[in-house]
């Protein structure tokens, strides 16, 4: 997005990326064609802010506005209406725990949050509690609708730094549901590295204690690194430890 205003982002948004997300069998956009008009719910403890969003969502002629309520009576309205998109103000009550619930009340809803703050923080806690899409707070009522619009075809747009973000998050939640399979990644010198790495050893100290190089030493943390995604000797210590691999201390040859 390409938000109007003057609040600072903590990244470039200029480098935008398309993402084109797996489509869902429920989503209500694969049975929506372009000139459909999709039927919209507003979520805002603000009053204020609820009418000024359907103001603004009444310029486009693809979108109607089906109701709008407070976090407190919204779940049970979107119940009721069923909506194909619901607008969730980033400052409503309990706001995180809102796009599961909906979600799982209207299967395939899509949940456009408006008002997030310019920072990767904010942006991976939204789409992690099930976001569709999202407008910052210094966005446009011209983003706001590109934003339904994309959620709707199943896409998203934002920088390519978030981008980045998003997939080296699911490349560490993929790590926690297979973390056997990382760590069975290292050979036994590797193991035998990472085992000396983790008493502190220096890569001389480590050379010093398996008979080889500091160059063949430093080769070996780097492909060590580069096998868990950690950036650095600690971190990959660490991630072997929350896997449960017990590291071997024996001298055995390795590879």
């Amino acid at each position: 997005m390409a938000p109007d205003g003057n609040e600072p982002n903590d990244f470039d948004d200029t480098d935008e990326v398309d993402l084109e997300l797996i489509p869902n069998g429920d989503n209500p956009a694969e049975e929506m064609s372009i000139t459909d008009c999709a039927r919209v719910f507003v979520i805002s403890d603000i009053r204020l802010l609820q009418e000024s969003v359907v103001v603004g969502l009444s310029h486009s002629d693809n979108m109607n506005v089906i109701g709008w309520a407070d976090s407190t009576e919204g779940p049970a309205r979107v119940a009721t209406e069923r909506p194909d998109v619901v607008l969730l103000d980033a400052g409503a009550s309990n706001g995180f725990t809102l796009p599961p619930l909906l979600r799982r009340l209207v299967p395939g809803l899509c949940v456009v949050v408006f008002g997030v703050a310019s920072n990767e923080a904010d942006i991976m806690a939204w789409a992690e509690a099930g976001a569709s899409g999202y407008v910052a707070r210094n966005g446009s009522g011209s983003d706001l609708i590109a934003a339904v619009k994309a959620a709707l075809r199943g896409e998203i747009s934002c920088s390519a730094r978030v981008t980045g973000r998003l997939f080296a998050r699911i490349a560490e939640l993929s790590e926690r549901r297979y973390p056997n399979e990382t760590a069975e990644l290292l050979t036994t010198r590797e193991r035998q590295v990472m085992s000396l790495v983790e008493q502190g050893l220096s890569n001389k100290e480590i050379a010093r204690e398996l008979g080889i190089g500091p160059a063949t030493v430093k080769n070996h943390i780097h492909r060590i690194l580069r096998k868990l995604r950690a950036r650095g000797r600690g971190e990959a210590a660490a991630r072997l430890r929350r896997h449960g691999e017990a590291l071997s201390h024996s001298m055995c040859n390795g590879n």
